[in-house]
């Protein structure tokens, strides 16, 4: 008979240190997943989208039957807790050997207050394990065990580090301490010490991992920097050479210089749009980032990364690629994520004006629709940074010489499409 979780708290960790009880969750008689509220204002705030329309002291997530398999049943507030392939593996895998059942209630109790963001669930499995030095190279190898089905003990740091960071790609949460060393993730309320940061490390699966793009951790530092060029805000990043490995840390943005959590809400729970609906698209992004921000120029970061996709090729470009931070007092917009190429042009994951291959005609139209004032000079940067990318980020990273041609085939059909459409000046 399989342990389950009868009732589990969810907590909020604000960045001075405090928590609050958010509310209590079980599983109500009919199955579904029910939320006793303990501070509806609170959840308001953290979620202002689908919690501003709370209703009595007990609430249930209103999702069609596709919506509550994607959020496994919960609020978008606490699915975005949830890990993605990799990291799920790994929880579910733990779960097992505890002699627990692996719905979402176990799930964000394995988690507990290791997870991103600011959000803790109580009762909790264990510490997770001392922290302690580690080795990436170590890490690494640990990751390909857990992949060829070896187990890690519940209590080891190594599985906290690879089932909380989440993602559908092996990657863990990591310290860098001041001199460049490197230790395994602590709880939200730990703190840093003097020179430490917090981090996220994917590793480099070259060769392992069927349906990933070999070298993604090359490709993807090359973008970040190319993205950075185009206006865009994105993480501090370093390569980790490992052998012939490079693998790729990047500053965590949920935690503060002190280590304290940032509350994380990204697209697809912030609006429960799951891929292909129609509130997954970039219209809805430009429309929450201007509402939560309270800053119209957000669009504009928002073109300038709906363009740098489209030039660059990046068809995983999904809602839980974008996010926003809250502090307690105001909201702002992430920092770009998982920027990559995709071989396979099939066509973006959010669509922009109902297209999923927009053209530039279609991007004038979307800042027009958005109140971009002068677009022409946003889409010039993005071109001069589709050209660095090609010209010197992805040599300078080591990305092989097929994926360098095809990437720079993609930007250079790209910019020849927008030269023969219409004027881009305003």
């Amino acid at each position: 008979m399989q342990k389950r979780i009868e009732s589990l708290e969810a907590w909020y960790h604000q960045p001075d240190g405090e928590r609050a009880l958010l509310g209590r969750m079980g599983i109500s008689g009919r199955g579904r997943i029910a939320l006793e509220v303990a501070d509806a204002g609170l959840l308001r705030a953290l979620s202002p989208v689908v919690m501003a329309r709370l209703a009595g002291p007990v609430v249930y997530p209103s999702h069609d039957e596709a919506q509550a398999k994607t959020f496994q049943g919960l609020f978008g507030l606490f699915a975005d807790s949830l890990p993605d392939t990799f990291g799920l593996d790994v929880v579910r895998t733990k779960l097992r050997e505890r002699g627990f059942a692996t719905g979402p209630l176990e799930i964000l109790a394995y988690l507990g207050e290791w997870g991103r963001g600011a959000i803790s669930y109580e009762p909790s499995f264990g510490s997770g394990g001392q922290s302690g030095a580690v080795d990436i190279a170590e890490l690494f190898d640990a990751t390909l065990r857990v992949q060829d089905g070896d187990s890690l003990d519940l209590s080891d740091p190594f599985a906290k580090a690879m089932g909380t960071a989440g993602g559908t790609r092996p990657k863990a949460f990591v310290v860098m301490e001041a001199h460049g060393g490197f230790r395994t993730l602590r709880a939200m309320d730990s703190g840093l010490g003097e020179g430490e940061s917090a981090w996220m490390v994917k590793f480099d699966c070259t060769g392992h991992f069927r349906g990933q793009i070999d070298h993604e951790t090359r490709i993807e530092a090359a973008y970040l920097h190319a993205a950075s060029e185009a206006g865009i805000r994105v993480p501090e990043s370093r390569g980790l050479e490992a052998g012939d490995r490079f693998h790729l840390a990047t500053r965590r943005f949920d935690r503060t210089g002190a280590g304290h959590p940032l509350h994380m809400h990204t697209l697809w729970g912030l609006a429960q749009a799951p891929s292909g609906s129609d509130r997954a698209s970039y219209d809805t992004f430009a429309r929450a980032a201007a509402r939560l921000t309270n800053d119209l120029s957000m669009a504009e970061q928002v073109l300038r990364r709906l363009a740098f996709n489209v030039l660059t090729g990046n068809m995983d470009d999904h809602p839980k690629q974008h996010a926003f931070l809250y502090d307690g007092r105001a909201w702002s917009l992430a920092p770009a994520y998982d920027l990559t190429f995709s071989e396979r042009f099939s066509g973006h994951s959010m669509p922009v004006l109902g297209s999923v291959r927009p053209d530039r005609e279609t991007l004038l139209a979307f800042a027009r629709e958005t109140d971009v004032r002068h677009p022409g000079p946003v889409l010039d940067q993005v071109i001069e940074a589709g050209r660095a990318l090609e010209r010197q980020y992805l040599v300078q990273y080591g990305v092989p010489q097929r994926l360098r041609q095809a990437i720079s085939a993609r930007i250079q059909q790209t910019v020849e499409a927008w030269a023969a459409g219409p004027s881009i000046r305003p």
